[in-house]
Parts: structure tokens; C-alpha cells; sequence
């Protein structure tokens, strides 16, 4: 029983280690990390292949969802950091002049700031 549910999950946690590197601009290795860096990356990973493998009740198919939707993951950070030419998020100063990061996903919900008309009409 260890076995069935382990390995896996040991696969699992070696390849979405290993797809790290396919991340652009590339991160630093996991063991040149601090050490609350590398417990976030185990404990976000244990909790979605947790949840993967009780959903799904089959490890060897939670392991490839879980690299699935890292992958998805790593080409939304490869072509916006490709077009966008930043990282995950810009910097804006505020009034006071305190930098801050806003996610790129603001901008998505940015739209309902645009004109009701397009600027074509008359």
C-alpha cells in the first residue's frame, strides 16, 4: 500500500522539480533556496496531489495531472514574460512613492475601466 500510493508520489514530486527548468527567467535550484521557499514548494505540491489522487483515486493519474497543469502553468509564465519582457508582476509606485506589485491578472479585470463605445463610432 505504501508502495502504490508513494512512488508516485515520489515521481510526482521529482518531475514538477525537474519542470522547473523549463520556467523563463529560469529559478534558482531547489536546494539553493531558503528553506521556507522549499517548504512552500512541498507543501503546495502535497496538497494539490493530495487532492489529485483522493478526486481521482489513482496516484499514477493524479502524477500526470499534477505535471499537466504545472505545464500549463509554465507556458502562461514563458509567453508572458516573452511579451511582456517582465516577470510575474509590474511595478507601480503609489502616491507616496512606496513601490508595490500588481499581478498581471489585474489587467484582465481592468476592461470595465474602457469606454461603453469603441472609438471608431461616431
Amino acid at each position: 500500500m505504501m508502495i502504490a500510493l508513494g512512488l508516485p508520489a515520489l515521481v510526482s514530486l521529482i518531475l514538477t522539480t525537474a519542470l522547473e527548468g523549463l520556467l523563463r527567467p529560469r529559478p534558482r535550484a531547489l536546494w539553493r533556496r531558503s528553506l521556507s521557499c522549499v517548504l512552500i514548494h512541498l507543501g503546495t505540491w502535497g496538497i494539490h496531489y493530495a487532492l489529485w489522487v483522493a478526486l481521482v483515486q489513482r496516484p499514477w493519474f493524479a502524477l500526470v495531472i499534477n505535471a499537466a497543469l504545472q505545464l500549463v502553468i509554465i507556458q502562461v509564465n514563458n509567453v508572458k514574460s516573452a511579451s511582456c519582457g517582465s516577470l510575474s508582476c509590474i511595478r507601480i509606485s503609489t502616491i507616496s512613492s512606496m513601490p508595490f506589485a500588481i499581478p498581471g491578472s489585474t489587467f484582465l479585470f481592468s476592461a470595465s475601466n474602457l469606454p461603453s463605445q469603441p472609438a471608431w463610432r461616431d
